[in-house]
């Protein structure tokens, strides 16, 4: 399973916490994406994913099946389309935010990439509206207000 020409995605984010992905990431040889390998320092990572296309996070299922991720709400804040795991918790967030869930796997991951880039115009408007929502119900206001009427 190959993937060639893809289209529309020119930078995909991926939390590097699955080294062999990051080698499958490799092994596609496209000339028009670009794996950041690195650890950012705040305004990097900030402004990687301010012109990132797509952020790829392939967690552990074991680990994230319920645990959160920072990585998944700052991405859906920015309005940006996600691929996650299946069954953890950011792919049954997948509801309020834009993407794709995959098995962890290069068919389902290549197939998720092409997806989107097919689509991407409306993977990108449909992050842009959960966007919005996300962050009505994501802010310290909503968290004080959540809190304090307890």
């Amino acid at each position: 399973w190959q993937m060639k020409n893809v289209k529309n995605i020119k930078k995909i984010i991926l939390d590097t916490n699955i080294k062999n992905m990051v080698t499958l990431l490799k092994s596609f040889s496209l000339n028009n994406l670009e794996l950041i390998e690195k650890t950012l320092n705040e305004n990097d990572y900030q402004e990687l994913l301010n012109c990132s296309d797509v952020v790829l996070i392939p967690y552990d299922q074991a680990i994230y099946h319920s645990n959160t991720s920072g990585i998944f709400t700052e991405a859906v804040g920015a309005g940006k389309p996600v691929i996650v795991t299946k069954n953890t918790w950011m792919s049954y967030y997948l509801d309020k935010a834009s993407g794709i869930e995959i098995e962890y796997n290069s068919e389902s991951l290549s197939r998720a990439i092409i997806k989107i880039a097919n689509d991407y115009v409306n993977y990108k408007k449909y992050a842009n509206i959960q966007k919005n929502e996300w962050i009505k119900y994501h802010n310290p206001n909503n968290f004080f207000s959540i809190l304090t009427s307890v």
